[in-house]
């Protein structure tokens, strides 16, 4: 057994390294007490936080840079597929548990076989306080140009443990699973992504919404800001919410999706370019009752993955009301 450490993980296990055949073969069982998950971009030619107490070479901090002066998430360092063709391997890999300030993972397991080019991580786990993220992913390198099949689920989660906005209550509350399939041809995580095709489904079959969100996402602005305005925490039934989109040379188009409340309808349409890593999409709202008042604009989230901008596609009313700034601020938990 040995232990070690890489960046600010612990790690420790047995390895042994076969030069029989015609390959070297690696096996190893391999655990961490503790992984930092910014260890993990390493892996995938990024770079861990640039926080104070971080890890990191001076490579790696020029990687970080680069990323956040050009507002991007995937990395663009190439990978070396002559490592991944050299050798051979079967690993095991479990963390006890996973730190990150960004996603709520709690621990996590990896099984994974490399043999003649092809690594197949046949197990991906990343335990989450309720239900998993789970699947598998392929990177075939027996071409000058790898190949990445991606197969992953979101199993048994919840959506207050996801998407928490500030201290106070959740504003949605409820079930949530999900799946995406992608499979795309780069050598960088970058490439990959602007080259995918397949789909994302994401589906809550039933939880709750603050009322408030669910009266502005068909700007009910009467009802709406004086929910909002008065701190009412009162919650109303999302029946069903589902979003689907397609994946084709790195472009994912939504298939009309649906966000299903009691007294709203929500419809969405857009488009989420992975290459470029922006977004633009829209929600129309609309109410199931009559209303006194009420001013159309759709909920738009337009921009950079980083730094998305949450707003209200303003009309006239909208405009002469001076609302659409405020309107956007206050949507911006239903964006999240």
């Amino acid at each position: 057994g040995r232990s070690g450490e890489l960046g600010d993980s612990d790690i420790a296990g047995e390895l042994s390294v076969d030069t029989r055949g015609e390959r070297p073969l690696l096996t190893a069982a391999l655990s961490s007490r503790v992984l930092d998950f910014d260890d993990l971009a390493v892996l995938f030619g990024g770079a861990p936080s640039t926080a104070e107490g971080e890890a990191l070479s001076p490579e790696q901090a020029a990687i970080a840079a680069r990323l956040r002066r050009e507002r991007r998430f995937f990395p663009d360092t190439p990978l070396d597929v002559t490592r991944i063709r050299s050798m051979d391997a079967r690993l095991t890999y479990s963390a006890e548990r996973i730190e990150t300030p960004d996603f709520p993972v709690q621990s996590g397991r990896l099984v994974l076989r490399l043999e003649d080019g092809v690594l197949d991580a046949q197990e991906v786990v990343f335990r989450l306080p309720q239900g998993a993220v789970a699947g598998q992913i392929v990177l075939d390198a027996r071409r000058d140009t790898p190949t990445t099949r991606l197969d992953m689920r979101l199993i048994e989660a919840r959506l207050e443990t996801l998407l928490k906005v500030g201290d106070g209550p959740p504003p949605l509350v409820g079930d949530l699973v999900g799946r995406v399939r992608l499979t795309g041809a780069g050598l960088s995580v970058r490439q990959t992504m602007a080259d995918a095709d397949g789909e994302v489904l994401v589906v809550i079959p039933r939880g709750e919404i603050r009322e408030a969100f669910a009266e502005l996402l068909g700007i009910n602005v009467t009802k709406g800001l004086g929910l909002l305005l008065s701190e009412d925490q009162s919650r109303t039934e999302i029946r069903c919410a589902v979003a689907h989109f397609r994946a084709r040379d790195g472009v994912m188009r939504a298939d009309p999706f649906i966000f299903d409340t009691t007294p709203v309808l929500g419809r969405g349409e857009g488009r989420i370019d992975l290459g470029r890593e922006q977004l633009a999409l829209r929600i129309d709202g609309e109410a199931k009752e009559p209303r006194l008042i009420r001013l159309m604009a759709p909920v738009t989230v337009d921009g950079a993955f980083a730094a998305p901008e949450v707003g209200v596609e303003t009309g006239t009313a909208l405009a002469q009301a001076g609302l659409g700034a405020a309107l956007g601020a206050l949507a911006a938990p239903l964006a999240a």
